[in-house]
């Protein structure tokens, strides 16, 4: 989905949900569909 993204000329960061490297509170929201189960530490992740 990152490369599709991307050919579409968004730009895409990739890394571990518990390690993202975005600043705290850079988003208003945040949108998580079918990827909880899959998360070492969801938690954190959120």
């Amino acid at each position: 989905m990152g490369k599709i993204a991307e050919k579409r000329g968004i730009k895409v960061k990739r890394a571990y949900a518990e390690e993202l490297p975005i600043e705290s509170e850079s988003y208003d929201t945040v949108l998580l569909n079918g990827v909880i189960h899959y998360l070492k530490d969801p938690v954190k992740s959120l």
